[in-house]
């Protein structure tokens, strides 16, 4: 496997250009009953149903309406190819395995730490634990959403910390029928949750992030197109009654780029013309940027991975940004790619960091690989530094599904990758046993990273914590 063997640096292009997501009303989330996390866990439920086969039917859909995003723009031309210099991967300190199914996919493997908990969401429910990885508590989803007796299905979850309020939140699906938003009471994740439900018939997907004043949830409408929804934090994090949100409407792939430094409400996707689109809500249309790497690529495809041990193929999804971050005046994105005539097979992801705000030069990050090795389900984090960790899985004819990472530092030198988990079994049981994973900082110093990855156990899925410790910066000499 080759990784980051070539690194391409791109001039970014700035144009005008009209986006759909223009604010279109104040939408009144309703509250559910509050409830303690462990209040939630007592009570028994049915254990969740496996539903991949109805959540893919809205991919055909999504597939013609991504071939029609277009951007008109002009090219801009790439820089030389250069080879970055490579670094050990810094170690993992702390692992240990969350949450697993043997018949229900996909993972969806999301997740966040605090300074006292780690916490997973998976499409088979919540599981905390401590920093040490000693568990604490863990319930289905359909226990943690559940407001009376009934029984309802619930899937594709998000979970994020807010370091800056001690608060935790995640969001959910309910049945393709509502879009359920929570959040913690206190830092205490065991502890007391405010949830709230909104009604979205035919929604599907969610996606969760974080500014410094506002938590941005979009999901997928019927149709094709997403809706976003913007809280205030203040309103959001006081226990209100009444909750309203900003909503606008989106195009499918956009994802809510996570802030947590700043006020500004991002979005970030991939065009069908190979290209990177950031807009601002608050600055729309005329705060759109366009991104060109200096090549084609295709994501649309729904590639298939093969795996040792079966003939069964592996789904790896769409190539619409995986995660987003913007961190010390720079945007940082991931997202697979399909056929190209850059690298050296039809599968590669590709990392950006781009400048939606000056004129800066972009930079494009390849991870590509030797003969049919693929890779699917990027994440990535940044910290204070701007240190980046990128997780993603591997599949190959001669391995199990497996997880790992790389290391970008400071000054742009990247590392080889390093293994969180070796696959032990093939995936037999399904042909979509992921969907996304996640990276965060650690909010104990924003130095370390914590990675929740999902890797082939059991013929099916296993998500697996590690804690990689980043060394300390070298220190220079001064000569006297």
């Amino acid at each position: 496997m080759r990784v980051l063997r070539r690194s391409t640096y791109a001039l970014f292009l700035s144009a005008v250009i009209a986006f759909p997501a223009l604010a279109q009303k104040t939408v009144r989330f309703t509250k559910l009953p509050r409830a303690t996390l462990r209040e939630l866990a007592a009570v028994q439920m049915p254990p969740p149903l496996p539903r991949e086969n109805r959540h893919e039917k809205k991919r055909a859909a999504m597939v013609d309406l991504g071939r029609r995003i277009r951007v008109d723009a002009a090219e801009a031309k790439a820089e030389a190819v250069t080879t970055p210099v490579i670094i050990p991967a810094p170690p993992i300190a702390v692992g240990f395995a969350s949450d697993r199914s043997e018949t229900l996919s996909p993972a969806d493997s999301s997740g966040a730490v605090s300074r006292t908990h780690v916490v997973s969401a998976s499409n088979a429910g919540i599981v905390i634990h401590n920093r040490g990885g000693a568990q604490v508590e863990q319930l289905t989803l359909s226990q943690f959403w559940r407001n009376s007796n009934t029984v309802a299905e619930f899937y594709d979850p998000r979970l994020v910390y807010d370091a800056a309020a001690d608060r935790w939140l995640t969001s959910a699906i309910r049945q393709e029928t509502d879009l359920m938003l929570a959040v913690s009471a206190t830092g205490d994740p065991t502890g007391a949750w405010i949830r709230y439900e909104v009604r979205i018939p035919g929604c599907d997907f969610t996606r969760l992030a974080l500014t410094r004043d506002t938590v941005l949830v979009s999901t997928i409408l019927p149709d094709g197109p997403s809706v976003l929804f913007s809280f205030d934090k203040t309103e959001l994090y006081s226990d209100s009654a009444d909750l309203d949100a900003r909503s606008y409407n989106t195009s499918t792939f956009s994802m809510p780029v996570t802030s947590p430094d700043s006020p500004v409400e991002y979005l970030a996707e991939i065009t069908s013309t190979s290209k990177l689109r950031v807009s601002r809500l608050d600055r729309l249309p005329e705060g759109t940027r366009v991104f060109d790497p200096g090549f084609q690529f295709n994501f649309f495809d729904g590639d298939l991975a093969p795996q040792a041990g079966t003939m069964n193929v592996l789904d790896l999804g769409f190539g619409d940004i995986q995660a987003a971050v913007y961190r010390g005046g720079w945007l940082y994105a991931v997202n697979r790619i399909g056929s190209n005539d850059f690298t050296n097979d039809d599968n590669a992801l590709v990392w950006w960091k781009v400048d939606p705000e000056g004129d800066r030069g972009a930079e494009i990050g390849i991870i590509d690989g030797e003969g049919e090795t693929m890779f699917a389900y990027p994440s990535l984090a940044v910290n204070r530094a701007g240190a980046m960790l990128l997780s993603y899985c591997v599949l190959d004819k001669s391995i199990y599904p497996s997880a790992v990472y790389v290391y970008r530092d400071p000054a742009g030198r990247m590392s080889l990758p390093a293994t969180i988990r070796t696959g032990d079994t093939p995936v037999l049981t399904t042909d979509r046993w992921g969907d996304y994973t996640t990276v965060v900082e650690d909010p104990l110093n924003d130095h370390d990273f914590w990675v929740v990855q999902i890797y082939a156990s059991r013929n099916n899925w296993q998500t697996w914590w590690a804690n990689v410790r980043v060394p300390p910066a070298r220190s220079r000499s001064v000569r006297k």
